[in-house]
């Protein structure tokens, strides 16, 4: 290499531009990276049956039957999940909180304990949903719907979906966050068609087709995992169900609609502990999450079952939009910690990914439109509309060709298309072709991934700390919690991967873990044992008794009947 040569490489060591750097100071749901993804394109984890905590039942007290939490959403929140699922009954003239049959809090409370929250965190954006209601009439409808204008007021953003297809597009989540609409309200089947009518100023006019599924909302506009197989599943055939649950599904159109060309699924990471065979191990819904949650909330990602779930939905053009599951937040493993996971995969497919593309001196490709075409050929791209190279990279390609006969390297990104991302080629899916066609391409030496910046987390420590527009294939940093917040929800060293992506679960520092028997304890399950087994006993005594007197009263009948009888003995 002449001297030329080796000043321009040295140039290149040290003027390496950022390319497409995040605003740490601005982050959406606690990550830049989020802010430029619409609503569509993020994971939104959360609760199941929200705020059913301490519920009654029949004026007792009945958590290991009914009870799906130990902690308020209010709690919750402030942990991290931004998905929050409300089963409301109408009580007088009241919304509470409610699984039927048991009910709990009035709603009110719990909402303005929301509305609090989202004012205090203006980059929030939370996703509520209405599924379940009782009675789910038109006047549940109006009061519910009234009290949650009365607290939210404008801050609510509900999609416009008449017969169950979007108008228009999904909105991002900084435009959510400028226009402060940051709670995006999705209505059940039992509320959608009442709510939809009550906004547009129309009455009810009793007509049946309004539960008809062209006015189904949320369950028209996803695809639920849930089914009646939950009855009988247990933790581990509900794991391998859901990691094929997309391509199974891919020719079901009764699901997957047109608007948007968004194909949405929600995982419902739970079972149905009360209508369960009886076992000792699921007569309580705290019992049985515990087994749930142990497996998909596993950090082991290359073998989580929601990991795989989002791999294999991708693969198909789906998108796993809401995880929601029961003590999510109860036991040493969060739901929480996986969803940051899944919104690392979900930005390396819809936001951008980047790489460097290392030529060799046979290389002819120099120009801005000559480096495009030789990325869109090796990432299998349709155009060059979605390839961005950093400036300083041409002027690096031409002077080396100059300077040192060919060779150097471009520094490039790919973003998703901005109609209609899901259902084209990923992010990852070109950068991986752009690996594998880079082998046997005249001119390539290789692509090397880069992965964006991931942050610092609060209440820790990270090293290098600086911050940069990406790091490079093989780079590895490391976290370190505060001694206040020391339990770490997460990695502490992540490696960037070829896949553009850092290993490993950006980390959460927490304080320490202290419950020490998150199940319920053997005395409780003893009490429910015992409770089932008087039942039994009263009902089998019960019939045992009765059909002892019903013999007892047809002998006495019998004998009392004297005359007939010996007509016939004496016919005998």
């Amino acid at each position: 290499l002449n001297m030329g040569g080796l000043a321009l490489r040295l140039w290149l060591c040290s003027a390496a531009a950022a390319f497409k750097p995040l605003d740490m100071d601005k982050p959406c749901n606690g990550d830049p990276a989020l802010c430029d993804l619409r609503v569509s394109q993020v994971t939104f984890s959360g609760s199941h049956n929200a705020d059913s905590v301490g519920l009654w039942l029949k004026g007792f007290k009945a958590g290991c039957l009914t009870d799906n939490h130990a902690f308020l959403s209010s709690t919750e929140l402030k942990d991290g999940l931004r998905y929050l699922d409300f089963d409301t009954c109408l009580t007088g003239s009241e919304i509470q909180i409610c699984h039927v049959p048991a009910k709990g809090r009035m709603a009110k409370g719990d909402f303005e304990e929301l509305n609090d929250f989202m004012v205090k965190n203006p980059r929030e954006v939370v996703v509520l949903s209405f599924i379940n209601a009782k009675p789910g009439n038109y006047e549940h409808a109006r009061v519910l719907l009234k009290l949650m204008t009365d607290v939210f007021g404008s801050m609510m953003w509900m999609p416009d979906a008449p017969h169950g297809i979007l108008q228009g597009k999904w909105p991002k989540l900084s435009e959510l966050i400028e226009a402060n609409t940051r709670i995006v309200v999705l209505w059940g089947k039992k509320l959608f068609a009442k709510i939809y009518f009550q906004q547009k100023g129309t009455e009810d006019k009793g007509e049946p087709k309004l539960y008809g599924p062209n006015y189904i909302s949320m369950e028209f506009m996803t695809a639920p995992t849930y089914n009646g197989k939950y009855k009988k599943w247990g933790p581990q055939e509900l794991a391998d169900t859901m990691k094929d649950f997309c391509p199974r599904e891919k020719d079901n159109t009764r699901y997957f609609v047109k608007g948007d060309d968004t194909k949405l699924v929600v995982a419902d990471v739970y079972l149905t502990a009360t209508r369960r065979p009886i076992s000792l191990s699921s007569i309580c819904i705290k019992d049985l999450s515990a087994d749930v949650n142990s497996i998909f909330y596993d950090l082991d990602l290359t073998s989580n079952p929601l990991m795989k779930m989002q791999q294999n939905c991708g693969d198909v053009g789906k998108h796993v939009f809401i995880v929601s599951g029961d003590y999510v937040e109860y036991f040493p493993k969060h739901l929480q910690t996986i969803g940051r996971a899944l919104n690392d995969m979900n930005f390396a497919k819809y936001g951008w990914i980047g790489g460097s593309l290392k030529l060799t001196s046979s290389n002819t490709a120099t120009s801005e439109a000559e480096l495009k075409d030789l990325i869109k050929k090796l990432a299998g791209l349709t155009d060059t509309s979605r390839i961005s190279i950093e400036k300083s990279s041409v002027a690096k390609s031409e002077a080396y060709r100059r300077l040192a006969g060919g060779g150097g390297e471009v520094e490039f990104s790919i973003s998703a298309p901005e109609d209609n991302p899901i259902g084209q080629i990923s992010n990852t899916q070109a950068l991986e072709a752009m690996r594998t066609a880079a082998s046997s391409e005249a001119g390539v030496d290789k692509v090397v991934s880069t992965c964006r910046d991931p942050g610092t987390p609060p209440h820790s420590t990270r090293n290098p700390s600086n911050v940069v527009a990406f790091f490079e294939e093989g780079a590895t940093i490391t976290f370190t919690c505060d001694e206040k917040k020391p339990a770490v929800h997460g990695s502490t060293t992540r490696t960037c991967g070829k896949d553009g992506i850092f290993s490993g679960i950006q980390p959460h520092c927490r304080g320490e873990w202290t419950l020490k028997d998150p199940k319920w304890p053997w005395y409780i399950h003893a009490m429910v044992w015992t409770g089932l087994v008087l039942v039994i006993c009263c009902c089998c005594g019960g019939c045992i008794f009765g059909c002892t007197l019903l013999y007892s009263h047809s002998r006495k009948k019998s004998e009392s009947s004297g005359p007939a009888y010996s007509v016939v003995q004496q016919q005998s």
